[in-house]
């Protein structure tokens, strides 16, 4: 493997982190919005919020893998 390849892939796997936390920033505010919107009788919307936010942590389930993947080649 070259040095640009591992160069790549080391940014890859900085990328794999930033998006879960990232993710996982947003998942609180969707939660606090979830219970905004059932307090305001909007359960249709509420219910749609907490589907993204499901949506969002699967997201964050497959990134932890291919983080794993990378991690396990041990040249990142």
């Amino acid at each position: 493997m070259t040095d640009d390849e591992k160069g790549m892939l080391g940014k890859l796997d900085h990328l794999l982190h930033h998006w879960r936390e990232h993710n996982q920033s947003h998942g609180e505010g969707y939660e606090k919005w979830v219970e905004r919107a059932e307090q305001l009788g909007r359960g249709d919307v509420a219910r749609e919020i907490r589907e993204a936010l499901e949506l969002s942590r699967e997201m964050n389930v497959h990134f932890e893998k291919a983080q794993e993947l990378l991690k396990g080649d041990h040249d990142v």
